[in-house]
């Protein structure tokens, strides 16, 4: 039991410095040089994040997703939270995102809700265009991209095409 917990203690403290290497790596560069910010997050970053094995460390990277101020650091993350659905964090995450204000960001969690059939997404994706029975027949505001992919978002979710069985399904 003492190796294990030793083990996993390791694991933590070895996630913890990559998470301080990561922010020491943002602090370093201004994302006011666009090429170079990207460059850094796809190519130094995610990479780095990509190798935190520890829940409770990978919080800190959920965190990071819901809260940065520069939506394409969020964009980016969602990758890296993907990797750990259906950890509870993790799906809570992406459905927050949903509603981020960045239409980058909130496009792609809604992806990863259809891809995962993530259900608790729905009042989320209810919010933004109503009931989704009477919207595959009776489009109107919101209308446009945004519309489109919450719709789709939807049906992924609920797995069909049909508007008798979504029916069925959404009740």
């Amino acid at each position: 039991m003492l190796c294990k917990t030793a083990e996993h203690l390791d694991l933590y403290n070895k996630d913890i410095d990559i998470l301080s290497e990561v922010e020491q790596l943002m602090e370093q560069t201004s994302p006011k040089c666009a090429e170079e910010f990207r460059d850094l997050i796809d190519h130094k970053i995610l990479p780095l994040l990509h190798k935190v094995e520890h829940p409770v460390a990978a919080e800190n990277i959920f965190g990071m997703c819901m809260s940065h101020p520069i939506a394409y650091v969020r964009y980016k993350l969602i990758e890296v939270v993907e990797n750990w659905i259906p950890y509870f964090s993790a799906v809570e995450t992406i459905v927050n995102l949903t509603l981020d204000p960045d239409d980058l960001v909130s496009f792609r969690a809604m992806e990863v809700c259809g891809k995962y059939r993530i259900e608790e997404a729905i009042p989320n994706l209810s919010k933004i265009i109503g009931d989704v029975t009477e919207k595959l027949h009776f489009p109107n505001k919101p209308v446009g991209l945004g519309a489109q992919k919450v719709l789709e978002t939807f049906l992924d979710i609920f797995g069909t095409k049909s508007e008798e069985e979504l029916r069925m399904l959404k009740h």
